[in-house]
């Protein structure tokens, strides 16, 4: 769904400075572009229900994505790590040359499109950070891309040593997943999934271990069984 932050706002009785917080840290499932915010009704809904929060969706007009086949719609966070890869040592003294780093290792990608994708991923950075806080930073373009994936994948890298990443805690970043994405519904499912897991203090810790790939796969699809 498609609303703006203002209606938003409205909707769950909560400031707008306050969402825009939420949603830089990862503690709501909305994701925001300029004024207007994207999120699964049900997912918001059920969200907001956990948290002793209105939902009053009445007398707010919204606008619904064009429905997605259902097999998108199912797509599971742990397929997308599967796809995806996992590194260690990543090297670089900022957010750009951890990024630019970072591109150049990301496996599915013709070359010619790894420029494209870096300069996309800081135009996002430069719009907001995407520091979530606890250490973990989320890159991803600020729309979804044409460079030839054909699967939704997140791509893991645990930085050499922590890095100030400008995230909302303040927090140096100790771990980076790329999400890239074939269209905005997946992105937005992906995301608060993503978010969901890295709000858990046990997975946290896990992370902190450096697990290998099949661990994490593992240990996140756990984690999505008890959503589901």
């Amino acid at each position: 769904m498609e609303i703006s932050l203002q209606e938003l706002g409205t909707m769950l009785e909560i400031s707008t400075e306050t969402i825009e917080r939420w949603i830089r840290q990862g503690r709501i499932p909305v994701q925001l572009h300029g004024e207007k915010c994207f999120f699964g009704r049900s997912l918001l809904e059920k969200w907001a229900h956990a948290h002793n929060i209105p939902f009053k969706i009445e007398n707010v007009h919204v606008e619904s994505e064009p429905s997605q086949p259902e097999s998108k719609q199912l797509v599971l966070l742990n397929n997308a790590f599967k796809t995806g890869d996992i590194f260690y040592d990543l090297k670089g003294e900022n957010c750009a040359c951890l990024l630019q780093n970072a591109v150049s290792y990301i496996p599915n990608i013709d070359e010619k499109f790894k420029p494209i994708l870096y300069e996309k991923l800081i135009e996002r950075e430069n719009i907001c950070s995407t520091g979530i806080g606890r250490g973990i930073a989320i890159p991803h373009p600020s729309v979804p891309l044409d460079i030839g994936i054909t699967e939704p994948m997140i791509c893991t890298f645990f930085l050499s040593k922590p890095v100030n990443y400008g995230a909302a805690d303040r927090k140096p970043v100790f771990i980076l997943f790329i999400l890239l994405c074939l269209n905005q519904s997946l992105h937005l499912h992906l995301l608060s999934r993503l978010s969901f897991c890295i709000r858990s203090d046990e997975f946290l810790m896990f992370l902190k271990n450096k697990p290998k790939k099949e661990e994490l796969i593992s240990n996140v699809y756990s984690i999505e069984q008890h959503i589901e």
